[in-house]
């Protein structure tokens, strides 16, 4: 990224601050809240008890691996709002696997054996709902990938999804890059058309019932957003 473009950045991003080492289990924690009756998280988790402490450990270490790999962007020092997401150009993928093995290793080490079998096995299942090249049949090459937001329930409907959400726009129409971002859960759908986003395609599985909803919103002038 040259001068400049590192300037529109710092500039765009600055209502944002970036997650440092200590918010990870006040984060990790929020995920595990926001994310429990996800479906594709409720996959992940079947047959686990005590789930949000399951969740809190796994979700620990995957900010560990984003924090170094992604942007992990909060609105404030509370620790209420997060919103995760990357430029493609940007993303070492090599590193990223490597950092996750890490992690995944240091899971193990924190749960039961069981436990662990359970979850790497809903995770195969996990894999088959995932599509992760999705984008790539309409000729997206460069983007911005909006992978998480979480907000706490009681700071939603107080403008803190557009808050989050706006930097990452203004940085995006100015770079003439398109957002791309997916969920699987179908109470989403409404609240990214909402926000300008165009849903382009559904990936079913009918075995799980789950779908992944994959959404992306072109760039265009700044205020239109």
């Amino acid at each position: 990224m040259n001068k400049e473009k590192i300037k529109s950045s710092i500039q765009d991003f600055e209502n944002l601050i970036r997650m440092n080492q200590k918010q990870t289990e006040l984060l990790a924690k929020l995920l595990a809240v926001c994310f429990i009756d996800d479906p594709l998280t409720r996959l992940q988790t079947k047959n686990i008890n005590n789930q949000e402490d399951f969740l809190t450990k796994l979700f620990r270490e995957q900010l560990g691996v984003y924090s170094k790999t992604r942007d992990v962007y909060l609105l404030d020092e509370t620790c209420k709002s997060l919103i995760i997401g990357y430029e493609r150009k940007n993303l070492k993928m090599s590193r990223e696997i490597q950092l996750s093995i890490q992690a995944s290793s240091r899971l193990k080490k924190q749960i039961d054996k069981s436990v662990f079998k359970v979850y790497a096995n809903n995770l195969k299942n996990a894999t088959k709902v995932i599509d992760l090249n999705w984008y790539k049949p309409f000729n997206i090459k460069d983007f911005y990938h909006i992978n998480i937001i979480a907000i706490d329930k009681t700071d939603r409907g107080k403008g803190k999804f557009r808050a989050l959400l706006t930097p990452i726009v203004n940085y995006c129409e100015r770079n003439n890059l398109p957002i791309i971002l997916e969920t699987a859960n179908p109470n989403n759908v409404p609240l990214f058309e909402h926000y300008g986003f165009k849903l382009v395609k559904t990936t079913e599985n009918n075995q799980l019932g789950i779908n992944q909803y994959n959404f992306v919103k072109d760039p265009g002038p700044v205020n239109r957003f």
